[in-house]
């Protein structure tokens, strides 16, 4: 039986002690689950970033156990609303848990203030800002060079790329000179797949 190879040499990153990337299973999938979302039982008051941190603890152990029973290594992507969740929502996730973690923002100064707190508790070796796209602006790239963060999520998603695979690659070309001169070396790209039910 042929095993399926892509044209081109595919990269592995590390982060956190997680492999991304390789050949077609050259690296078990890596699974990502999100805390702090819109509905999340666990949070108590957003706007303070007040949350039922027993509760956070365990689903994050839960994640951590189905990752050990699997072999299928995790990331957390931790959603941040405002600055102050942010701070509160990231201190708690790096002291929680050794696995990798996705800066996942909902604002520029909810984004600004994770990057922050990311350097001053000393976690950028396994943080992935999640996301960059043809949207990001300018406070955002100069912070990621300030703090030196070397790993981000590359988000191809306009309105003519959600359905041409030619203008992904388009945002990603876009992308890639203002990425890099930020200094992002890992560069996860996420292809903004559409299933029917998103429709």
């Amino acid at each position: 039986m042929e095993v399926f190879r892509f044209g081109r040499k595919q990269v592995v990153f590390e982060i956190g002690g997680v492999k991304v990337g390789g050949e077609m299973g050259e690296n078990p999938t890596v699974m990502i689950g999100s805390i702090f979302y819109k509905g999340d039982k666990t949070i108590e008051d957003e706007a303070k970033g007040e949350f039922n941190r027993e509760e956070a603890e365990r689903l994050i152990s839960k994640a951590e156990e189905i990752s050990d029973r699997t072999g299928l290594p995790a990331m957390l992507d931790v959603i941040c609303t405002n600055p102050e969740n942010a701070e509160r929502y990231l201190r708690f996730a790096a002291d929680a848990t050794e696995m990798p973690i996705l800066i996942d923002s909902a604002s520029d100064e909810a984004a600004v203030r994770a990057l922050e707190v990311v350097d001053e508790i000393g976690i950028k070796e396994r943080v992935v800002f999640n996301s960059i796209n043809p949207e990001t602006r300018e406070p955002i790239y100069r912070k990621i060079e300030e703090v030196g963060l070397k790993s981000a999520v590359l988000l191809t998603y306009s309105v003519k790329a959600i359905v041409s695979s030619t203008e992904r690659i388009k945002v990603l070309e876009a992308l890639l000179p203002r990425v890099k001169a930020a200094g992002i070396e890992k560069m996860l790209i996420d292809t903004v797949v559409v299933d029917i039910s998103t429709l």
